[in-house]
């Protein structure tokens, strides 16, 4: 899966369970939460590779925020190596991500889950498993499951299926000591000025972690929020209220502050 959790295995889960919708050419796309994950598309980032691509929620308001009321596509989506999507596609659809209680899984296995499942023989073999999922024996996606032993004999040990698989993906997918995480953002804009040329503009920030320190999630995360505390004890910030970080006041001393933390956004533009 290429992938560890640096915050709420959880929430990352719960995050899948949510639609989404954005702007195309000018018209709203709505993307059912069933469908989150179908439909990825492929994004070279430089220094990192080609990532996959889906709808984060909901993008329309980032219109207004960020005055971006003229633009014909407004998207925010989410970043993941290759191979992620396809997995989570198969596991919403199994229904791994359903948080309803279910008291029949009282000392059930994985395995047998799948029998009652798919009313499939006790003794089904993995070839039985995968055509009930609609997926290659052989494929990334029912290795991946394999790997974190969702046909295991295992007892499920919870609840309902979505805790269940929080409980398996920490166990496999937890940081090692020494391990560093890895943050990426990527900023694409296609504009076209009063001239009528048109650019392509695109800011990137690609931060890791510090093994055996803090993680690239923490510090991104908390490190601006510092900040901006700081900024505001030192009356620098005078701005009141509950604050987004889109006023000049409040971003570029944090910006400039990052910076010589070695956190950077590299930025490049060019003529189309």
């Amino acid at each position: 899966l290429r992938y560890k959790f640096s915050w709420s295995p959880r929430g990352v889960l719960l995050a899948g369970r949510n639609s989404a919708r954005y702007l195309r050419q000018g018209r709203m796309v709505e993307i059912p939460a069933s469908a989150l994950f179908k439909n990825p598309w492929v994004k070279n980032v430089a220094g990192v590779g080609d990532l996959e691509v889906y709808p984060n929620r909901d993008s329309l308001p980032y219109q207004r925020l960020y005055g971006l009321e003229q633009a014909h596509t407004v998207f925010r989506g989410t970043l993941r190596y290759p191979g992620w999507c396809d997995t989570m596609a198969v596991l919403t659809a199994a229904g791994l991500l359903d948080d309803s209680f279910r008291q029949d899984l009282a000392g059930k296995s994985w395995r047998q889950m799948w029998v009652d499942k798919y009313r499939l023989s006790d003794d089904a073999p993995a070839s039985q498993l995968a055509a009930a999922l609609q997926i290659p024996l052989n494929g990334g996606v029912f290795k991946s499951m394999e790997w974190l032993g969702l046909f295991s004999s295992a007892a499920i040990g919870a609840d309902s299926l979505l805790d269940g698989l929080t409980q398996v993906m920490q166990r496999r997918m937890a940081y090692h000591p020494g391990e560093r995480d890895l943050v990426v953002l990527q900023h694409d804009f296609q504009v076209q000025f009063g001239d009528h040329t048109p650019r392509r503009t695109s800011a990137c920030l690609i931060d890791y972690g510090m093994p055996f320190g803090d993680s690239s999630m923490s510090r991104t995360v908390g490190l601006p929020a510092a900040v901006a505390a700081k900024w505001i004890w030192l009356k620098r910030i005078h701005l009141t209220g509950v604050r987004i970080p889109v006023e000049p006041e409040i971003y570029l001393p944090i910006l400039s502050e990052l910076r010589r933390m070695g956190i950077r956004i590299v930025e490049t533009d060019e003529s189309e």
